[in-house]
């Protein structure tokens, strides 16, 4: 029994572990995992697109060209996604400390007008020269960014209804609205979608993105709210 107790008395106390944060690291895997996606540019594995055995995993890490899908697709539907995930609880850490509703709309103004502006400058440094035009991922997200806010404290009902909404706009404006050159709601380079650049910027993306894609990216950025 003394034997028992001097082992006792001589094992070393085990140091607490420290207390976790608030914050969920499941998000900043997440966003991590997207954003070395992004910046990765398909790990170099366009390199053996065409070897018959890793050539259909190395397609996986292209975009497609128009129709179907791969998993590079999801990369920017992701990082719209993930923006929303995190909204509740960074807002959520703000109210508790006492900033209120209309603090709290200046926040998300002030943050979409700079999510324009440092996209103006991505673009203006892409093209070695001023670009005007609010196609890449931060201009859009000002607009997926401000939309989600507006229905943060609304219920999950109200939320679908409002992402559904955005999606049959989408759909609405590629399927009835038409002008001189347009050929079809789904023809590329020659969609309602390209027409409008043209319009409005005149000029069109490379890849045939639009930049009325801000408006399907905005139900994203809600899913992730509701998530």
């Amino acid at each position: 029994m003394a034997l028992a107790e001097t082992a006792s008395l001589n094992k070393p106390e085990r140091t607490p572990a420290p207390p976790l944060g608030d914050r969920l690291y499941s998000i900043d895997a997440f966003r991590g995992f997207t954003m070395i996606c992004m910046i990765g540019e398909g790990f170099g594995l366009g390199y053996f697109l065409a070897d018959p055995v890793i050539g259909p995993i190395a397609r996986q890490f292209e975009h497609t060209v128009w129709h179907g899908m791969t998993a590079w697709d999801l990369i920017q539907p992701f990082f719209m996604f993930i923006v929303g995930v995190v909204m509740p609880v960074s807002f959520a850490k703000r109210w508790r400390n006492g900033e209120s509703w209309n603090q709290s709309l200046g926040h998300v103004l002030r943050r979409c007008g700079l999510l324009i502006f440092w996209g103006l400058v991505a673009r203006s440094v892409q093209a070695h020269r001023p670009v005007i035009d609010v196609i890449n991922v931060l201009a859009q997200l000002s607009v997926t960014y401000l939309v989600a806010f507006l229905v943060l404290k609304k219920s999950w009902k109200v939320q679908s209804a409002v992402a559904l909404a955005f999606l049959v706009a989408d759909w609405a404006i590629y399927q009835f609205i038409s002008a001189p050159g347009v050929l079809g709601p789904w023809v590329q380079n020659a969609n309602i979608g390209q027409w409008l650049d043209q319009f409005v910027f005149h000029k069109n993306w490379s890849g045939s993105y639009a930049t009325i894609n801000c408006i399907p990216s905005t139900a994203n950025t809600i899913f992730g709210v509701m998530a």
